[in-house]
């Protein structure tokens, strides 16, 4: 008779066969990482027996009845997690005798939880993980008489009162607790060293905590996430002996903090350190030489960047210090840090040319050529005095190239340039000119697919520890305030190269950029016709090449874009009837402005009709919108300025990131309609800015 079934990750679909039921004998079954939907089966034909039921990732919806665990007095191991389910919390599950693991994860189940039924003499279990549900109330009292409970996840649902930390020592055996992401208040009034003595994981982010706990006496610590709480003053230097000197993973970021307390050694195997978004002060400082992850964006660092400071990077992925006020240049020794993947220098003071290691010349930016594993490069929003990088060919697997705002010059003439992988391109508001290479477009290979495969969000996870992952965003400027999309890249193309005085023509070649979301030329000096080409791009949902000397007609092909939610065509030299379709339709005269030859809807000016019109008012067949799909994209309501923002992020963040960018992407898409004169304000300021 079967016992076993272990088919995960086989991409099944469908409902989970009801002849299942028949294998009375069923000691193990795993159907994981497939794609089941239906409900949760029952398995009470093979109650005696079973041991071991894993279920998640897959797509099972509906509650979890009761009756579907009655008398399953074998069963040690149940995972449900990532799931679509809902209901109550099954507390029947938590009361069978020989339930070792319980894992409910990711689920969608609400309300309290009833433990007043539950007797916990008999329990055995070691793993309860709630986390990322919809769960109320407080925290249910059985778990604090599991004797046997070593991990207790209960982050990232609506847990609510005030929590003392003392409490859980009751709980002798626990190594990892997971409290963050709820509306909890926890209290650490007491010392929790002396009862928590065994605890490895530590999760305490948005716990509104006033104070440090004191761990001083954690020896085995080796994660510990206070991040998103009201700590403020100095860092208190005994938090990196936690552990002994094995602690690996840091979050202190957004608090209060505003020094570190001397004297202050890091542990030498921290692999992540976010201090971002906190009120540091003083010089930057030198991280372990193992460190992964290292983030000091969002602080008040005012210093130069140490000149060993790439030394210590030399196993570094991700490294952000944007958005301080560092100064001086970057130093040589960020030559040695080969590893890096992602670079975000924005927004500080930085000057000087980067550090050259290829090259014989000190006045090019080659110096991260060095280092081949780059996916975003952002150093936008500084003081950068350089030619282009024509070294960005060399960089096959850079996805983002953000250098706006600084103080580049000369041409963009370069041969070969264009990664594969390119999909942002920003090197608006420097001191670009001459023409616009034709070659330039069809280098960009990423983005002339017609399919997606190329392209998707950024993720990276840590080597050794899956629970430590890097996420990208992307900042927005949207009517003069900047919000940040997270995990959107896979749905950005865009090239952005406004501001500058570019000449000569817009090549044809950018009409072969299928999969283009975004295009901006604005604030040039670019001449001759819009390019009937730019109408076969039908992923393209913003148009700007405003101020510039272009001239000609409109071309009646862009009427035709269904995604194109914004337009900006005003001040040029531009002629003719403005071609009309339902899409246009949708725009207002401060698309097309400052034009003095462009007549017809919505300028309040009629076309003179005679035999010699350059173009023909369009048929009823564009008008009636039968071939016209609404846009799932991002609709911006002004010319965009695009930077990225690098954010690491914890995988129990992942469900909040996608919710904020379902609401944010939906706010921003009812606005689309609403243009405003404030899209020339706004690239006027950044222009000027750029040439300060």
């Amino acid at each position: 008779m079967l016992s076993t079934v272990q088919l995960n990750g086989c991409g099944f679909s469908g409902q989970i066969p009801e002849s299942m039921q028949n294998l009375t004998r069923l000691r193990y079954l795993d159907l994981s990482a497939n794609h089941f939907t239906g409900s949760v089966p029952s398995f009470q034909s093979s109650k005696k027996h079973l041991v071991w039921v894993n279920l998640n990732q897959n797509h099972l919806t509906g509650g979890v009845p009761s009756s579907h665990w009655e008398g399953l007095d074998m069963l040690d191991y149940l995972d449900l997690s990532s799931n679509s389910l809902t209901g109550s919390f099954p507390v029947s599950v938590s009361t069978l005798k020989s339930l070792v693991g319980l894992y409910l994860s990711n689920n969608s189940f609400s309300g309290r939880i009833n433990d007043e039924s539950i007797n916990v003499s008999s329990y055995q279990l070691h793993t309860i993980d709630l986390s990322s549900n919809k769960l109320q109330g407080s925290i249910p009292g059985f778990v604090f008489k599991l004797a046997a409970l070593s991990t207790l996840k209960l982050s990232a649902n609506n847990f609510t009162g005030r929590v003392d930390l003392h409490m859980f020592g009751m709980l002798k055996e626990l190594q990892a607790l997971e409290l963050s992401y709820n509306s909890l208040t926890v209290s650490v009034d007491r010392s929790a060293s002396a009862s928590l003595s065994k605890l490895t994981t530590l999760r305490l982010a948005s716990c509104k905590m006033q104070k440090i706990p004191d761990l001083k006496n954690q020896t085995r610590l080796m994660m510990l996430d206070l991040s998103d709480n009201q700590l403020s003053g100095e860092i208190p230097n005994w938090i990196w002996e936690v552990g002994n000197g094995f602690l690996r993973f840091l979050n202190l970021s957004h608090n209060k903090f505003s020094s570190l307390q001397q004297p202050y050694t890091f542990p030498f195997l921290l692999d992540v350190l976010d201090l971002h978004s906190n009120h540091l002060e003083g010089d930057i400082p030198v991280p372990p030489k193992q460190v992964y992850i290292l983030d000091y964006s969002n602080n008040n660092f005012r210093s130069s960047i140490p000149v060993n400071f790439g030394n210590a990077l030399t196993s570094t992925f991700f490294f952000s210090i944007s958005n301080n006020n560092l100064v001086g240049p970057i130093p040589h020794s960020i030559c040695n840090a080969s590893s890096l993947a992602v670079v975000d220098l924005s927004n500080n003071n930085l000057n000087g040319t980067l550090p050259t290691c290829l090259a014989k010349s000190t006045k090019t930016l080659r110096s991260l050529v060095n280092c081949k594993n780059l996916v975003v490069l952002d150093l936008g929003h500084n003081m950068i005095m350089d030619t282009f990088p024509c070294w960005l060919n060399n960089l096959s697997n850079l996805h983002v190239f953000v250098i706006r705002s600084n103080r580049i010059h000369g041409n963009i003439t370069c041969p070969g340039l264009g990664s594969n992988n390119l999909q942002i391109m920003d090197i608006a508001s420097n001191r670009l000119s001459g023409v616009l290479p034709p070659t330039l477009f069809t280098s960009f290979k990423g983005i002339v697919n017609n399919t997606q495969s190329n392209l998707g969000y950024l993720y990276f996870k840590h080597p050794v520890n899956s629970a430590i992952y890097y996420q990208d965003s992307v900042s927005v400027v949207v009517k003069g305030t900047r919000r940040e999309l997270e995990k959107i890249l896979n749905i950005f193309t865009c090239i952005d190269f406004s501001n500058n005085s570019f000449q000569g023509t817009i090549p044809v070649t950018l009409g072969d950029l299928k999969l283009l979301k975004l295009v901006n030329l604005s604030h040039n000096a670019l001449t001759g016709p819009v390019p009937v080409s730019i109408g076969k791009l039908m992923n393209l949902e913003s148009l700007d090449l405003s101020v510039n000397k272009l001239s000609g007609s409109i071309p009646p092909p862009l009427a035709r874009l269904s995604f194109l939610s914004l337009l900006n065509l005003s001040h040029n030299e531009l002629s003719g009837r403005i071609p009309r379709g339902s899409q246009f339709q949708t725009f207002t005269e401060l698309s097309f402005k400052g034009n003095k030859g462009l007549c017809g809807m919505p300028l309040n000016k009629s076309c003179i009709i005679n035999a010699s019109s350059e173009y023909p008012r369009e048929t009823d067949e564009d008008e009636d919108g039968s071939d016209v799909y609404v846009s799932i994209g991002v609709g911006f309501v002004v010319g965009l300025v695009m930077i990225v923002g690098p954010l690491v992020v914890l995988r129990r963040w992942r469900r909040w990131c996608s919710n904020y960018v379902d609401e944010l992407v939906s706010r921003m898409n009812r606005q689309t309609d609403r243009q405003t004169g404030g899209q020339q304000a706004a690239a006027d300021d950044d222009n000027k800015r750029a040439r300060l």
